[in-house]
């Protein structure tokens, strides 16, 4: 059966927006030991995603979702009933909230899309945990109850889809351009120096931890070098090849011989290619920026010197440690610029599921604008 919580956490969701499809943003913990970070936010964004899939490889059909949808319109005034007791006992909106999900006619699921069902059937999840959380024991565990085994089957699809967000998470987790290039002993104990800043905006910020800790490696001094030698070589190559094919205008009727290549002296058969440039190596020096003193910068090496721009002060100290943002992270990653643009799509993959918990002020006082107000 569906797991029971505790009635107090279960009703903070909100669920009771005015967005005629909402998609509900309660959440449930998720670890896995092979991820960078502990405990995964699992929203009700990650469940339609995978739920929406279609397809081989799909956890669940669209129309297994309209059967499951249909088996919850079979039950709806059992349903109803049980959410009318805890609206009149809780002052909540359960039964306004089971009747925008539960259709009253089969043709109305039939025209469903698959993002539709997919939508009802995780919010469906949401209501039926606080009425398993509110019903007598005798009813939770009578299983030939019509709801209690559409409810039943619902969970363990929910769990199902829970797995495969945190196993996506994974194998994001996994891919070679998030765990970023291999860096020295020596460049692991760099730091930060503002002489070494990239002169393009777009690669000042690090994608990883979005803080403007990035400098050039020295070792880029050399590929830089190697990079104008290549373009150098190529331009004069080109040079040759635009002089034959000059000539060839000019002369039509005439057999002009290819022209040497200016290097290798081998006759050139076609136009050359644009040479491979080596990439640029950007690295994050927020692992090795703190600072050793309050409210001083006497050996700080931190990138901002601990400066707030929102409140133009400097961040306190708590508990002997500076609370900078830039002190406080332990970003190291070094990678490739031409790699950035990929790495930002796959880290939009990785926090559409690992999303940054609701603060509990915040889900309270929603909670109790959006239900009790």
């Amino acid at each position: 059966l569906c797991s029971i919580a505790n009635l107090s956490s279960i009703l903070l969701f909100t669920m009771y927006r005015q967005n005629p499809n909402p998609i509900s943003p309660f959440t449930t913990k998720a670890s896995a030991s092979s991820l960078t970070v502990p405990e995964y936010e699992i929203t009700g964004d990650d469940r339609v995603l995978i739920l929406s899939e279609s397809g081989k490889g799909a956890l669940m059909l669209s129309e297994a979702k309209r059967e499951m949808l249909k088996g919850f319109m079979k039950s709806k005034k059992g349903f109803i009933d049980d959410a009318t007791n805890i609206d009149n006992e809780k002052g909540t909106q359960l039964v306004q909230r089971l009747n925008e999900l539960i259709p009253d006619h089969k043709n109305i699921v039939n025209k469903l899309s698959n993002q539709q069902l997919a939508m009802k059937i995780v919010d469906l999840h949401e209501v039926c945990q606080v009425l398993v959380s509110e019903a007598t024991t005798n009813h939770r565990t009578t299983r030939n109850n019509p709801k209690v085994r559409v409810m039943s089957k619902l969970d363990e699809i929910i769990s199902l889809v829970d797995n495969r967000v945190i196993e996506n998470v994974e194998n994001i987790n996994l891919d070679p351009l998030l765990k970023g290039e291999t860096l020295s002993a020596i460049q692991k104990e760099r730091q930060f120096e503002n002489s070494r800043i990239p002169e393009m905006d777009e690669c000042k910020k690090c994608p990883f931890c979005k803080h403007h800790a990035v400098n050039e490696p020295v070792e880029n001094d050399k590929v830089i070098e190697k990079n104008t030698e290549s373009l150098q070589k190529h331009e004069r190559v080109m040079q040759v090849w635009e002089s034959y094919e000059d000539e060839k205008k000019k002369k039509r009727n005439e057999n002009i011989k290819k022209p040497m290549h200016p290097f290798t002296k081998k006759v050139m058969s076609r136009m050359p290619r644009r040479p491979v440039l080596s990439s640029h190596i950007l690295q994050c020096h927020c692992a090795q920026s703190h600072c050793i003193q309050e409210g001083s910068n006497n050996g700080s090496n931190c990138p901002i010197e601990c400066f707030n721009k929102e409140t133009l002060q400097r961040y306190a100290f708590e508990d002997g440690r500076c609370t900078c943002p830039y002190c406080a992270c332990t970003c190291s990653k070094a990678y490739k610029v031409a790699d950035i643009p990929k790495i930002v799509l796959k880290l939009a993959k990785v926090e559409h599921v690992q999303k940054e918990k609701i603060p509990p002020e915040v889900v309270t006082r929603n909670f109790i604008f959006n239900v009790m107000g």
